[in-house]
């Protein structure tokens, strides 16, 4: 028994095949909107808007990080002073996020005097190797 044996195109009882562009008609419904897009177009401030800019934010660098976080600031940006990354926007979270995430298990049980000489012990690192 062949499956296709029955399969045979019979054009015509449905005609030929027409290209893969469906024939739409257009809607008479002024209240349809086309997948959402009409409301945007129509409002300009939308359009108008502009990006926020972080330069205009004007965060400054807390010298509380520097012992809280290992961080100092270098050329607007905070550098962590164990791993020499960069941290771009200068906001808690970040410093935070970047210090719990990659070094919180080996500098946490660092705490007052020691952490304070750990960090001035880095920062002198970091000296050094600029120099």
């Amino acid at each position: 028994m062949h499956i296709d044996a029955g399969l045979v195109r019979t054009s015509g009882q449905h005609g030929e095949p027409e290209g893969r562009t469906p024939r739409l008609k257009p809607s008479t419904n002024p209240g349809l909107q086309v997948a959402g897009l009409q409301e945007h177009a129509t409002a300009p401030s939308r359009l108008m808007e502009k990006k926020r800019k972080i330069d205009s934010e004007c965060r400054k660098f807390k010298d509380q990080w520097n012992i809280q976080y290992f961080v100092i600031e270098s050329s607007n940006k905070a550098l962590c002073l164990i791993c020499n990354e960069s941290i771009a926007v200068l906001k808690e979270y970040n410093m935070k996020r970047h210090y719990e995430t990659k070094h919180s298990q080996n500098y946490s049980k660092y705490t007052g005097i020691v952490r304070t000489e750990k960090f001035e012990a880095l920062k002198r690192g970091l000296k050094s190797q600029q120099s």
